[in-house]
């Protein structure tokens, strides 16, 4: 993770159960009020990449 601000920069993989299906994507984190938060627009892009629509 690198730290600018308020926002980060991350790696992360993805598991289904214990088997890890994707290793190594890039994303971004927010900080709210002491909380690290992928945003909906992060999980969007990540899960129209699967062909899976995002919830409205």
């Amino acid at each position: 993770m690198t730290i600018t601000g308020p926002s980060a920069a991350v790696t992360y993989d993805v598991y289904f159960g214990t088997t890890r299906q994707y290793d190594g994507l890039d994303g971004a984190a927010e900080d709210r009020a002491g909380t690290w938060v992928v945003t909906k627009g992060e999980f969007c892009a990540f899960m129209s990449s699967a062909r899976v629509p995002c919830p409205a």
